[in-house]
């Protein structure tokens, strides 16, 4: 909106200044006052119109015009010499020929179309059919609306022609999805394979622990057959052992007499040597040196057999230990086997 009007050095005003009111403002006055010099003013200013030097003040100075736009500044222009200068609050700029910087255009939004002078026909009467679709096309830019119809027609028919492409892909996919019905069951299926994949996983892994026990197990009951059978039947020849131990036992105390007699006899030895008299107790003499032999050998198997008695209370105790970790075994075999056999799904006996 125009709040002012203010006109220096042009025609006939010499520094005039016209303050308008909101809405339609009419300017009266007498014929030669300077009425149509507002109008022209502000062609001036708007369209840079007319040129020549003919708006030019009979008074001189250069010419100057300005309006006050309100809230959307004051644009000023000023012709000197060799300079054709606009100003947009404070701004300048410089038009050449007739054209109108676009700032100015911008702030100002008027052009030429929304003049019309005291002589002019009515509006658009009278105009050449050339001139009016030029008016035409300034007011509502119709070379903007042909080329956005065109390029929406264009748009439309890219637009149609991929619904048509895409609706044609969807039938394709529509049977090519028919072809996979069969997927949603398979996925099912594949899901319990896989389940069962697992499961046969972890009986296989249970049957594998199970195949290292009954290895150790048949281990250890190899070594339980082979501790078993030998004290067994060594059993006799144990008892037999015992009862040579018993007779040791008293042979030894039998020993301690013949010793003191081979001590005797051993002293006697010399005068026996010495008395041929003594020849009848040579027999007696023979005997008891065997005897004495006899008594040497049964210590040494004594010994042998008190280590035999060791090792066989040795033999009894690893038994023992083997006896227990079997019972442990089979409590886990039997803790760990399953009814059912993983590996031919027959009852487990």
């Amino acid at each position: 909106m125009i709040n002012s009007i203010h006109g220096r050095n042009f025609q006939s005003w010499k520094d005039i200044t016209l303050d308008l009111d909101p809405g339609v403002n009419a300017i009266v006055g007498p014929s030669d006052c300077g009425k149509t010099v507002a109008f022209r003013l502000l062609n001036w200013i708007f369209n840079n119109r007319p040129g020549g030097n003919e708006f030019h003040s009979w008074a001189g100075g250069d010419p100057y015009g300005a309006v006050d736009l309100g809230n959307d500044g004051i644009v000023t222009r000023s012709r000197r010499a060799n300079e054709n200068i606009y100003t947009l609050n404070d701004q300048e700029f410089k038009a050449f020929g007739t054209t109108v910087p676009e700032p100015i255009q911008k702030a100002l939004n008027i052009s030429d179309i929304n003049f019309q002078f005291q002589l002019d026909d009515p509006f658009m009467f009278g105009e050449t059919p050339g001139n009016i679709a030029r008016k035409l096309n300034e007011v509502v830019d119709l070379a903007i609306i042909d080329k956005a119809l065109f390029n929406i027609n264009q748009r439309y028919r890219q637009e149609v022609n991929q619904l048509k492409n895409a609706e044609d892909k969807k039938a394709e996919l529509v049977d090519e999805l028919a072809e996979y019905s069969w997927l949603p069951e398979a996925e099912e299926g594949l899901t319990k394979l896989e389940q069962l994949d697992s499961s046969i996983i972890n009986n296989r892994q249970q049957a594998l622990a199970l195949e290292i026990i009954i290895k150790e197990i048949g281990h250890i009951e190899i070594e339980i057959d082979q501790v078993s059978t030998g004290p067994i039947k060594a059993y006799d020849e144990v008892r037999t052992l015992i009862d040579l131990d018993n007779q040791i036992d008293k042979n030894f105390q039998d020993s301690a007499t013949l010793d003191d007699l081979i001590g005797e006899i051993d002293g006697l030895k010399g005068e026996v040597e010495k008395s041929q008299g003594c020849l009848q107790f040579e027999s007696v003499v023979k005997e008891a040196v065997m005897l004495n032999g006899r008594i040497g050998m049964d210590w040494v198997n004594r010994n042998s057999f008190m280590r035999f008695l060791d090792d066989i209370k040795t033999t009894w105790q690893y038994l023992d230990s083997k006896r227990e970790e079997l019972g442990e075994l089979e409590e886990e075999f039997y803790g760990l086997m399953p009814e059912i056999c993983p590996l031919c799904d027959q009852e487990m006996k």
